[in-house]
């Protein structure tokens, strides 16, 4: 055999080995290697349009987050981490300070419990006091933040002291309150200020509407039915009061029991509306005489 024809041989050996090799390596190993980048490179893209879609709600997660942090912080009613008979007292007194004054009250600590995912202490208030600062201490421990529940309320009528002008009425009362705490750090006492607003106005229902005596005429005011009309101007009443003496009164002047309410030149009279514990009249006294103290109703 020739060297040429040996040295093609051994030419196209190599070839088909080179052949067979880049062979594999381009239909197998790079087949595998191109499989794999396309996997990758076609994942990448998906996280691309999350983190794509993630950007352009920005705006409206931002603006959602805002909304629930301002209803978080303006939620009506917060449970602390912790609380003890000092923290609710002194809590109770600064309600009593909205008031006005601090409830006129024992302050009785009672026992401890659990309730669902919180603990409790039970407190109770008991004591007497207007009806008036009884009704906005329950109405200020209602709206402020913090949880205190009431269980049960118990009023009634009481006289609470005395004055020359006679008693003082109120209400004795008993006021069974229980403090939940026991919130984990998340959701702690952190909220915003709240300005609560100031408590309606109520009629006293254990105000008697009327009374039984008379309260005393400590001023020493004028008596208009043991009284007689001496003269008349536009703007002035003269009068002979219980002691005989002449007193001026304009109207809106205060006497026992009321205030003189009108003036009338012409009728020759003068009108006073008058309370009497609760029974509301008016007198009319008059200058001619005999008919001093008619018109009564």
């Amino acid at each position: 055999m020739s060297n040429a024809l040996r040295s093609t041989i051994a030419i196209a050996i190599v070839w088909v080995i080179m052949f067979a090799v880049g062979g594999w390596f381009v239909y197998f190993k790079q087949a595998d290697d191109l499989k794999r980048v396309c996997k990758e490179e076609e994942e990448a893209r998906e996280k691309l349009k999350q983190m794509q879609a993630k950007v352009d709600s920005y705006p409206a997660t931002k603006a959602e987050l805002q909304r629930l942090k301002s209803q978080w912080y303006r939620r009506e009613k917060v449970i602390p981490k912790v609380e003890d008979a000092r923290i609710t007292y002194n809590y109770f007194n600064w309600i009593g300070h909205q008031v006005g004054s601090p409830l006129s009250c024992d302050f009785l600590v009672g026992q401890e419990g659990k309730e669902n995912d919180f603990a409790f202490h039970t407190y109770t208030v008991k004591g007497e006091d207007t009806f008036e600062n009884v009704f906005d201490f329950i109405y200020y421990l209602e709206n402020n933040p913090l949880l205190y529940k009431i269980e049960s309320i118990s009023l009634s009528g009481a006289t609470i002291g005395e004055t020359e002008e006679g008693p003082i009425l109120g209400v004795k009362f008993e006021i069974e309150i229980k403090a939940y705490y026991g919130a984990s750090p998340a959701v702690d006492e952190a909220y915003m200020p709240r300005k609560v607003a100031a408590p309606p106005k109520q009629i006293d229902p254990f105000f008697p509407l009327i009374f039984e005596q008379l309260p005393p005429n400590v001023k020493d005011l004028v008596e208009v039915e043991k009284s007689e009309l001496q003269a008349l101007t536009k703007d002035t009443a003269f009068v002979i009061d219980q002691h005989k003496k002449l007193v001026a009164l304009s109207v809106g002047d205060e006497v026992y029991l009321g205030y003189l309410t009108s003036i009338d030149i012409d009728e020759n009279k003068c009108v006073f509306t008058l309370n009497k514990g609760g029974i509301i009249q008016t007198v009319t006294l008059k200058l001619n005489f005999g008919e001093n103290k008619d018109g009564k109703r």
